[in-house]
């Protein structure tokens, strides 16, 4: 088995085509078609199976992927690192950030890493953990900051608290229940209701208002995207519950306002850094992981969030589900 091999798999894995990975590879389709055939006698088991629309992986050719992305990820760390331990500052890092952190800190995690790091390649990406976890153990992406509820997660990976966290209810900026100082006075609202981190959080949120005695929110809109959220709070009259770092943004702070009721407390999971304790990171990846964790602790402070650095690692291996 060769290096090239594990490329073609993981090629043909991707665009679910011989053709079609030949193309992305810049190779013919007979060339690529050997060398899945060759792999495949080497291993003694197919990887692929062939259907009317191209070729799909075989349970065993899933198994196989996943170490292959393992590999490939590594690989190009090596490269990266012997050529920053030589002085040449290029390579990649990448992270993950929820849309929260991604709003309050990656201007401040831009510019610090490119003042130092100008030729690197950053790779952002917005998204939850639970979407990411399979990435970060196969070393696509170096890390993750954001909310984290560890009761969710069963992989092997390091992970820091870095501070508690809260939601807040978001109307546009001089909506009529702007003055609300009770949950009782937008029981006549209609809502947004965001993807969040936590399935269960959004459950909790209707509670509140059985709690208080009144009947759960009217929810008429569900979002999955941080854009799609902003622009239905800000032309309507929708109310929605959102990590505090929302209003962190100019942008987003110039057409919308909180409304700080005092008779409940909307509780998200903990900002959390996670990456693989398994491997180190490369000098590049590690500067930016340093960046991201102190920007991270500096916005707690700055804003009085309480902090509880807690490390937490679960045994099981890297690539188990």
């Amino acid at each position: 088995m060769k290096l090239h091999h594990i490329r073609d798999v993981s090629a043909v894995a991707e665009t679910g085509s011989l053709r079609a990975a030949g193309r992305l590879l810049g190779i013919t389709q007979p060339a690529i078609s050997r060398s899945i055939r060759d792999i495949e006698n080497d291993l003694g088991a197919p990887l692929f199976e062939r259907h009317v629309n191209g070729v799909r992986l075989t349970p065993i050719g899933h198994a196989f992927l996943k170490r292959a992305e393992v590999i490939q990820s590594e690989m190009r760390r090596a490269r990266d690192e012997v050529d920053q331990l030589k002085g040449n500052f290029v390579g990649q890092a990448s992270m993950a950030m929820s849309p929260g952190a991604a709003i309050a800190l990656t201007s401040r995690i831009l510019r610090s890493f490119r003042r130092k790091y100008p030729k690197a390649l950053l790779r952002m990406r917005q998204d939850f953990f639970q979407p990411v976890e399979r990435s970060i153990k196969s070393g696509e992406i170096d890390f993750y900051l954001g909310a984290y509820d560890h009761e969710l997660s069963s992989t092997s990976l390091s992970v820091e608290r870095i501070a508690d966290n809260q939601r807040v209810i978001i109307a546009r900026a001089g909506h009529p229940l702007g003055n609300a100082r009770s949950i009782r006075e937008l029981r006549s609202a209609q809502w947004i209701r965001p993807s969040l981190a936590n399935r269960p959080d959004e459950t909790a949120f209707e509670e509140i208002f059985e709690r208080a005695g009144l009947p759960r929110p009217e929810i008429v809109l569900h979002t999955t995207s941080t854009v799609m959220t902003m622009l239905a709070i800000a032309d309507s009259d929708l109310l929605s519950f959102l990590p505090m770092q929302w209003l962190e943004s100019p942008l987003i702070k110039s057409f919308v306002q909180p409304i700080p009721v005092a008779d409940v407390a909307l509780a998200c999971p903990p900002l959390c850094i996670v990456r693989r304790s398994d491997l180190p990171l490369t000098p590049v990846a590690q500067h930016l992981y340093d960046l991201a964790r102190n920007a991270a602790m500096n916005y707690s402070m700055d804003r009085k969030v309480p902090m509880a650095p807690m490390a937490l690692s679960v045994p099981d291996p890297i690539l188990a589900e």
